[in-house]
Protein backbone atom coordinates (compact mmCIF):
# COMPACT_ATOMS: atom_id res chain seq x y z
CA UNK A 1 0.00 0.00 0.00
CA UNK A 2 1.16 3.14 -0.94
CA UNK A 3 1.15 6.17 1.59
CA UNK A 4 -1.60 8.57 0.49
CA UNK A 5 -3.55 5.75 -0.07
CA UNK A 6 -3.13 4.22 3.96
CA UNK A 7 -4.12 8.29 4.98
CA UNK A 8 -6.98 8.11 2.59
CA UNK A 9 -8.08 4.91 4.16
CA UNK A 10 -7.47 6.01 7.76
CA UNK A 11 -9.35 9.51 6.98
CA UNK A 12 -11.95 7.46 5.40
CA UNK A 13 -12.63 5.37 8.63
CA UNK A 14 -12.09 7.93 11.38
CA UNK A 15 -14.66 10.23 9.13
CA UNK A 16 -17.30 7.41 9.46
CA UNK A 17 -16.16 6.44 12.80
CA UNK A 18 -16.68 9.93 13.58
CA UNK A 19 -19.96 10.14 11.93
CA UNK A 20 -21.48 6.68 13.41
CA UNK A 21 -20.60 7.82 16.68
CA UNK A 22 -22.76 11.56 16.60
CA UNK A 23 -25.79 9.35 14.98
CA UNK A 24 -25.94 6.70 18.10
CA UNK A 25 -25.34 9.77 20.38
CA UNK A 26 -28.47 10.77 18.67
CA UNK A 27 -30.16 8.57 18.43
CA UNK A 28 -30.10 6.86 21.68
CA UNK A 29 -31.46 9.30 24.28
CA UNK A 30 -31.11 7.14 26.75
CA UNK A 31 -26.90 6.47 27.26
CA UNK A 32 -25.52 8.63 29.61
CA UNK A 33 -22.89 10.66 28.04
CA UNK A 34 -21.30 13.80 28.66
CA UNK A 35 -23.63 16.81 28.20
CA UNK A 36 -20.80 18.76 25.24
CA UNK A 37 -20.65 14.92 23.88
CA UNK A 38 -24.61 15.54 23.33
CA UNK A 39 -24.40 18.79 22.31
CA UNK A 40 -22.15 18.00 19.16
CA UNK A 41 -24.29 15.42 17.96
CA UNK A 42 -27.39 17.26 18.30
CA UNK A 43 -25.43 19.95 15.84
CA UNK A 44 -24.43 17.64 14.09
CA UNK A 45 -27.68 15.31 13.42
CA UNK A 46 -30.45 17.64 13.28
CA UNK A 47 -29.54 18.87 10.14
CA UNK A 48 -29.05 15.88 8.53
CA UNK A 49 -32.05 13.82 9.77
CA UNK A 50 -34.50 16.07 11.59
CA UNK A 51 -37.85 15.74 9.54
CA UNK A 52 -40.66 18.53 9.95
CA UNK A 53 -42.96 16.39 7.81
CA UNK A 54 -44.88 19.26 6.05
CA UNK A 55 -43.63 18.12 2.77
CA UNK A 56 -46.56 15.80 2.38
CA UNK A 57 -48.59 16.63 4.60
CA UNK A 58 -48.60 20.10 5.70
CA UNK A 59 -50.08 22.17 8.51
CA UNK A 60 -53.14 23.59 7.58
CA UNK A 61 -53.70 27.15 9.29
CA UNK A 62 -56.06 27.52 12.18
CA UNK A 63 -56.54 30.75 11.97
CA UNK A 64 -55.81 34.09 9.91
CA UNK A 65 -54.60 37.40 11.02
CA UNK A 66 -54.21 40.96 10.63
CA UNK A 67 -52.93 44.16 11.80
CA UNK A 68 -55.04 46.57 12.49
CA UNK A 69 -54.86 50.14 13.64
CA UNK A 70 -57.37 53.20 14.77
CA UNK A 71 -56.06 56.94 14.95
CA UNK A 72 -57.57 59.55 17.65
CA UNK A 73 -57.60 63.03 15.40
CA UNK A 74 -59.85 66.20 16.03
CA UNK A 75 -61.03 64.51 19.67
CA UNK A 76 -62.55 61.12 17.78
CA UNK A 77 -60.94 57.80 17.30
CA UNK A 78 -61.62 56.76 13.39
CA UNK A 79 -62.92 53.18 12.50
CA UNK A 80 -60.53 50.31 12.73
CA UNK A 81 -58.88 49.65 9.42
CA UNK A 82 -56.34 47.08 8.09
CA UNK A 83 -52.42 48.29 8.33
CA UNK A 84 -51.90 47.19 4.40
CA UNK A 85 -55.32 46.57 2.92
CA UNK A 86 -57.31 49.57 3.70
CA UNK A 87 -54.74 51.65 1.46
CA UNK A 88 -55.98 49.73 -1.30
CA UNK A 89 -52.93 47.11 -1.31
CA UNK A 90 -53.72 43.72 -2.97
CA UNK A 91 -53.74 40.69 -0.86
CA UNK A 92 -50.49 39.36 -2.48
CA UNK A 93 -48.79 42.37 -2.19
CA UNK A 94 -45.22 42.72 -0.70
CA UNK A 95 -46.66 45.15 1.76
CA UNK A 96 -49.41 42.58 3.04
CA UNK A 97 -46.52 39.66 2.91
CA UNK A 98 -44.51 42.00 5.32
CA UNK A 99 -47.99 42.41 7.47
CA UNK A 100 -48.28 38.83 8.00
CA UNK A 101 -44.81 38.46 8.90
CA UNK A 102 -45.03 41.65 11.48
CA UNK A 103 -48.10 39.69 12.73
CA UNK A 104 -46.34 36.48 13.32
CA UNK A 105 -43.96 37.67 15.22
CA UNK A 106 -46.03 39.68 17.13
CA UNK A 107 -48.45 36.90 18.07
CA UNK A 108 -45.56 34.86 18.94
CA UNK A 109 -44.74 37.62 21.53
CA UNK A 110 -48.09 37.56 22.66
CA UNK A 111 -48.11 33.34 22.97
CA UNK A 112 -45.14 33.70 25.24
CA UNK A 113 -45.72 36.97 26.88
CA UNK A 114 -49.56 37.60 27.69
CA UNK A 115 -50.22 37.44 31.49
CA UNK A 116 -53.19 38.47 33.19
CA UNK A 117 -53.20 39.06 37.46
CA UNK A 118 -56.15 39.29 38.95
CA UNK A 119 -58.03 40.14 35.72
CA UNK A 120 -55.90 43.02 34.63
CA UNK A 121 -53.65 42.24 31.58
CA UNK A 122 -49.65 43.23 32.32
CA UNK A 123 -48.33 44.47 28.69
CA UNK A 124 -45.19 45.84 29.68
CA UNK A 125 -43.66 42.56 28.14
CA UNK A 126 -45.02 42.87 25.26
CA UNK A 127 -45.48 46.71 24.11
CA UNK A 128 -41.76 46.58 25.11
CA UNK A 129 -40.46 44.12 22.74
CA UNK A 130 -39.17 44.95 19.77
CA UNK A 131 -41.91 42.79 17.15
CA UNK A 132 -44.39 45.08 18.92
CA UNK A 133 -42.65 48.24 18.21
CA UNK A 134 -41.75 47.03 14.57
CA UNK A 135 -45.83 46.51 14.34
CA UNK A 136 -46.65 49.38 15.64
CA UNK A 137 -43.90 51.71 13.36
CA UNK A 138 -45.32 49.86 10.52
CA UNK A 139 -49.14 50.86 10.78
CA UNK A 140 -47.75 54.45 11.87
CA UNK A 141 -46.01 54.72 8.65
CA UNK A 142 -48.85 53.13 5.72
CA UNK A 143 -50.98 55.78 7.95
CA UNK A 144 -48.52 58.62 7.31
CA UNK A 145 -48.13 57.77 3.63
CA UNK A 146 -51.61 56.95 2.94
CA UNK A 147 -53.99 59.18 4.86
CA UNK A 148 -51.88 61.65 5.93
CA UNK A 149 -54.28 62.91 8.47
CA UNK A 150 -52.10 64.12 11.26
CA UNK A 151 -53.24 62.46 14.91
CA UNK A 152 -52.15 62.59 18.35
CA UNK A 153 -52.69 59.00 19.08
CA UNK A 154 -52.79 55.28 17.92
CA UNK A 155 -53.85 52.18 18.57
CA UNK A 156 -52.70 48.61 16.98
CA UNK A 157 -54.99 45.27 17.22
CA UNK A 158 -54.47 41.60 16.11
CA UNK A 159 -57.48 40.80 14.22
CA UNK A 160 -57.92 37.05 14.36
CA UNK A 161 -60.13 34.61 12.04
CA UNK A 162 -60.32 31.11 13.43
CA UNK A 163 -60.35 28.72 10.08
CA UNK A 164 -62.96 25.58 11.66
CA UNK A 165 -61.40 22.59 10.68
CA UNK A 166 -62.34 20.52 7.93
CA UNK A 167 -65.73 19.49 7.09
CA UNK A 168 -66.90 21.11 9.98
CA UNK A 169 -70.26 23.67 9.49
CA UNK A 170 -69.42 25.80 12.41
CA UNK A 171 -68.78 29.65 11.11
CA UNK A 172 -65.51 30.88 11.20
CA UNK A 173 -64.96 32.95 14.80
CA UNK A 174 -63.36 36.20 15.02
CA UNK A 175 -61.38 37.47 18.39
CA UNK A 176 -59.22 40.91 18.50
CA UNK A 177 -56.76 41.35 20.96
CA UNK A 178 -56.21 45.47 21.14
CA UNK A 179 -52.88 46.57 22.58
CA UNK A 180 -52.66 49.82 24.46
CA UNK A 181 -53.03 53.59 23.18
CA UNK A 182 -49.74 55.62 21.91
CA UNK A 183 -49.27 59.04 22.02
CA UNK A 184 -47.60 60.39 18.69
CA UNK A 185 -45.03 62.60 19.17
CA UNK A 186 -44.34 65.29 16.53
Amino acid sequence: MTRPFKIATLTLIGFTTVHLLLTTIYSLDFLRIPSFLRVAAYHYSIPFFYQSWTMFAPSIPEYHQELEYRYFSKNTWSSWADATASHEMEVHSAMEYVEQNLCSGLSQQVAGNYTSINGVISWASITESLEYHKAFHYAQKMHDAYRQIPCDSMQIRLHYTFIPPQGAQRERNQEYLEFPVIAILR
